[in-house]
């Protein structure tokens, strides 16, 4: 079994080189606001140096992560680009050409990775249908409307990301679960949990 990765801990912010007044200082001003805070952690130089957690919240609590579940699935682009194993005008038709539609598709043939990452893909997805455990979410993003050619109109489409998570899943390089362990030494110990993407990201 491979072991766990956790970041070092210092035995005191100060170790750390962090002012414990300007902690509590924070967590003041959190409470003042109203702020409904979790949890929380301060990391200097790769070193927590302090954390904290509030009732019923835990560091083993696993939480939604919506949105920043973008950053993740962006990086570990990054590092397959990197390594050589994929590139930003690679064509997601390459990838995935099991998808393809039987009548020839213009705008499919010039779609890239690129496009995807920067939400210019032109494809516009239902936000609302069912993504269920079962639910196909490539094919779902594949059969979905064009509302521009790719590269021509920003719009924000969550199931671009959804789709770049495909992507490294699929990758041969590394699984998921592991492509952004530390693999090189340009990667983080940060982990993407197995299976689906995250709903809602």
């Amino acid at each position: 079994m491979e072991k766990k990765k956790t970041l070092p801990r210092a035995a005191s912010p100060e170790e750390a080189g962090i002012s414990s007044s300007e902690i509590l200082e924070f967590l003041k001003d959190v409470k003042e606001a109203g702020f409904e805070l979790h949890g929380f952690m301060v990391i200097r130089d790769g070193v927590v140096g302090a954390e904290g957690f509030f009732p019923p919240f835990s560091k083993e609590y696993r939480h939604q992560m919506w949105s920043v579940s973008k950053s993740f699935v962006s990086a570990a682009i990054g590092f397959l680009i990197d390594e050589g194993h994929l590139a930003l005008q690679t064509k997601i038709q390459d990838i995935f050409p099991e998808y393809l539609p039987k009548k020839k598709d213009e705008n499919l043939e010039k779609l890239t990775v690129e496009h995807v990452l920067t939400m210019t893909s032109g494809k516009l997805t239902k936000y609302l249908s069912t993504k269920g455990e079962n639910a196909d979410w490539t094919k779902e993003y594949f059969d979905a409307p064009w509302y521009n050619e790719p590269g021509k109109e920003f719009k924000y489409v969550n199931e671009n990301y959804y789709l770049l998570a495909a992507v490294v899943k699929k990758s041969p390089a590394n699984p998921s679960s592991s492509i952004l362990r530390p693999g090189s030494s340009s990667r983080s110990a940060l982990k993407i949990p197995s299976g689906k993407p995250t709903r809602g990201a």
